[in-house]
C-alpha cells in the first residue's frame, strides 16, 4: 500500500510518465491526443484506490476476500476506461463545451 501511495504522489506531481506503459510506448502523435495533466491525475487516483483496497483487505481479510477480488478487477477496469476517455484531447466538435487548456 505504501508503494501505491508513493506512486500516487509521483503522479500527482506530474512525474512518472515512464511508468504508464500505454503512454510511454506510444508514438508522439498518439501522446499528443492525451492531456498529460489529466492522465497523471487519473493514475494517481487509481494508485490511491488500490492502496485503500489493499489496506481494507489487510484489515478485513476473512470478510472481504471474495468481494475484494471482484472489486479490484472492476475498479481497475473502470479506472482504465476513465483514463482512456477522460484524458483524451478535445477535438473541438462540441460547441457547448468551453475550450480546454
Amino acid at each position: 500500500a505504501a508503494v501505491c501511495v508513493v506512486l500516487a504522489i509521483v503522479f500527482f506531481c506530474g512525474k512518472g510518465g515512464f511508468l504508464i506503459m500505454i503512454y510511454n510506448t506510444a508514438p508522439p502523435e498518439v501522446k499528443a491526443k492525451y492531456r498529460k495533466r489529466r492522465l497523471f491525475r487519473a493514475m494517481g487516483i487509481l494508485m490511491l484506490a488500490i492502496a485503500a483496497m489493499t489496506v481494507a483487505l489487510a484489515l478485513y481479510f476473512e470478510q472481504l476476500q471474495k468481494l475484494y477480488t471482484y472489486g479490484v478487477v472492476g475498479a481497475i477496469l473502470l479506472c482504465m476506461f476513465y483514463v482512456l476517455g477522460y484524458c483524451k484531447e478535445d477535438d473541438g466538435t462540441d460547441e457547448n463545451r468551453p475550450p480546454q487548456e
